[in-house]
């Protein structure tokens, strides 16, 4: 099983042959295996079948991950809620200013409490310890929590 997306001309290129990476969803990190080809310009994704972690099975969120490439849904600049309540494309300058003066704007009202994190099991220890620096020392919350609850409760409830 495998899933093909377009691939755009720089990564097709940086892409000449196949490249051994790791399944960016879980903190499983899965061997993969990315590969395009220079006739058809499509990124295939396959389970690395020599890595230790997966053996060459991956979740169908790996399967697919190349599909997010591509897909016409997908958002590709900052979007604002504007006033009419219909998403308006912005800059990231607007956009980022717009966070921080939302999260300002909570903790002034609520308390630096009401604020916090939410990581990932896929961050790397120095992105994970980073993010906790952020969310106490930046945001002065104690609150971070990782996707690991989330992302496998349906598994783990089966």
């Amino acid at each position: 099983m495998s899933a093909r997306a377009d691939v755009p001309a720089p990564l097709a290129r940086a892409l000449s042959e196949p490249v051994k990476t790791h399944c960016p969803y879980c903190a499983f990190q899965c061997g993969m295996v990315v590969d395009t080809t220079a006739s058809d310009r499509r990124l295939d994704v396959q389970a690395d079948p020599e890595f230790p972690v997966n053996r060459g099975q991956m979740c169908i969120k790996g399967f697919t991950s190349a599909a997010i490439l591509d897909h016409p849904e997908r958002v590709r600049s900052p979007l604002v809620r504007g006033r009419k309540g219909k998403f308006e494309e912005v800059g990231w300058d607007t956009a980022l200013d717009y966070v921080a003066e939302r999260i300002a704007a909570l903790r002034k009202t609520h308390g630096a409490s009401a604020v916090g994190t939410f990581g990932s099991g896929a961050l790397t220890n120095e992105k994970a310890y980073l993010l906790g620096k952020f969310t106490r020392v930046a945001l002065e919350s104690e609150h971070i929590d990782d996707n690991g609850r989330y992302c496998m409760a349906s598994a783990a409830a089966i």
